[in-house]
């Protein structure tokens, strides 16, 4: 059937030929805010300067929260500077990973970055417009407009709607070549490889409903901000997957398709082992979700984990004939022997990860779980 067609137990919104722009009303809809986490090195962008051009009129927003994490001293000027000129209240959020750990008295160490910048956002919106619905999205959207944030919005503004969770996803391809590497060349596979291994179980069969599971683009009901909590890494839009997929109904739930014209910047693929890269993002997805199959009471012995390995190596190589095949009927050029090379590199990712996951993965705790004190002192501490 057309893309109009509806799989699995989560809702998907197609964006269908021709539709119109969306409208929101302020006066009908819940409040909504937006939450961006962002890194030091994308102030100064084309794409980081466009998305705050676009933002700066934006007044269908309640509040926008800009988390950023090593910044300069003049960089922070000037982003307060430009922020005071928006159409709505815009703060710039400054998390120290310090603080963080020191007030919520969290044993491991704490990393500043994606994880820590969102659940700041959260607690942050959370205690300026408690009633709000809360957008979050990266800050290197390349191709980015008012009815990206609208669409992004509308399950949870839309007066008929009562959705808590929303999705975003797109196409990650061009006219040159096929994109969204990690996605299409190590969480399909894996998922399937788990599948095989493990048997179908409601997580794994959750996380396969999703067209792309690592698009940083989602929203939040009020109600759903309060009780779910963030994983401090790489793994953060799989963990958040996961709390959804522990804390609401699957009609609560949905995917927004948000274009077919998104782009944004593409990563190096690293080496294993090493900081930086789709390798070491890989690694961190597997003990991500490692993790949560283990909260849900799944055993994963070396031997499991061996088994994992070998049909991962089975599925990539699928994988990489079946893009191929589909680049052929498109017309477009298939970079073969760099996939097959990525494949390689994404198994031994996959290997470090299986030996790394008993290490878990530090959580942010639940808004809720959060004291008014703690609150008050995190709110001074990054202010």
């Amino acid at each position: 059937m057309s893309d109009f067609h509806q799989s699995g137990l989560i809702t998907t919104l197609h964006r269908l030929p021709g539709a119109v722009p969306l409208e929101i009303s302020r006066e009908l809809a819940r409040p909504v805010t937006l939450v961006i986490p962002a890194h030091g090195s994308e102030f100064g962008t084309a794409a980081f300067d466009a998305i705050l051009d676009v933002l700066s009129g934006c007044d269908f927003l309640q509040r926008f929260f800009l988390v950023m994490n090593e910044v300069s001293e003049d960089q922070v000027h000037l982003l307060r500077e430009r922020l005071r000129g928006f159409a709505i209240p815009s703060h710039l959020v400054l998390p120290t990973s310090g603080a963080f750990a020191d007030i919520l008295q969290l044993q491991n160490p704490v990393r500043s970055g994606k994880g820590l910048n969102l659940w700041a956002g959260l607690l942050f919106s959370s205690e300026l417009e408690p009633d709000a619905a809360v957008i979050c999205h990266d800050a290197d959207i390349i191709a980015y407009d008012r009815n990206f944030l609208k669409r992004l919005a509308f399950p949870m503004a839309h007066p008929d709607l009562d959705y808590q969770f929303a999705k975003g996803f797109y196409p990650r391809v061009s006219e040159e070549r096929f994109y969204g590497r990690v996605t299409r060349l190590f969480v399909a596979p894996l998922l399937r490889s788990l599948i095989r291994v493990l048997g179908h179980m409601p997580l794994l069969d959750f996380l396969d409903d999703f067209r792309y599971l690592l698009a940083g683009e989602f929203a939040l009901a009020s109600e759903s901000v309060k009780a779910m909590r963030v994983p401090l890494g790489w793994g953060a839009e799989i963990g958040m997957l996961a709390e959804a997929f522990r804390h609401l109904e699957p009609s609560q739930i949905c995917q927004v398709d948000l274009g077919s014209n998104y782009q944004h910047k593409h990563q190096a693929v690293g080496t294993p082992g090493q900081p930086g890269g789709l390798a070491a993002m890989c690694e961190e997805i597997t003990v991500t979700l490692f993790t949560e199959l283990g909260r849900e009471g799944v055993a994963l012995p070396s031997e499991i984990q061996l088994a994992i390995l070998h049909s991962y190596q089975r599925n990539v190589t699928d994988a990489i004939r079946r893009f191929q095949d589909d680049a052929r009927y498109n017309g477009v050029v298939y970079p073969y022997a760099e996939e097959e090379q990525m494949g390689v590199i994404f198994a031994e990712a996959l290997r470090r990860g299986c030996e790394r996951f008993t290490e878990g993965v530090t959580y942010a705790p639940a808004l809720s779980a959060v004291t008014q004190a703690q609150r008050r002192q995190l709110v001074e501490s990054w202010a």
